[in-house]
């Protein structure tokens, strides 16, 4: 998808991150893996336009979906609530996407999560 501003792939996260964690949680994998893929864009849009704090207004989100998208891009510049918010997820409820959140953190503390480039 082409981005026109920030505001727009904002709302494309907001949009797709509970449809993708459902698909994800369901195990729809075909489903999940083009939301994931758009779900990227979105997030590269935010980076190239130096924007990726904007993912802040998200980690409060009620969908976890949401907030587990805007935690893990946020890990490198928020490392403290983006990890905090993670571990939140990881043991708030018994799903795909909990168990995700835990293994993030797992690779970002590891030092083997990187989706912003060296």
């Amino acid at each position: 998808m082409n981005f026109k501003s920030i505001d727009e792939a904002i709302e494309q996260i907001k949009k797709l991150a509970p449809i993708h964690a459902q698909a994800y949680n369901n195990a729809d994998n075909k489903k999940a893996n083009k939301l994931h893929d758009q779900l990227v864009e979105a997030m590269e849009y935010l980076m190239k336009g130096n924007s990726l704090f904007r993912l802040n207004e998200l980690l409060d989100n009620p969908d976890l979906g949401i907030a587990q998208w805007a935690a893990i891009y946020l890990l490198k510049s928020e490392t403290h609530l983006a990890e905090k918010k993670l571990e939140e997820i990881a043991t708030k409820e018994d799903s795909l996407m909990s168990l995700s959140a835990e293994y993030a953190l797992i690779e970002w503390r590891e030092g083997k999560l990187d989706l912003w480039g060296k």
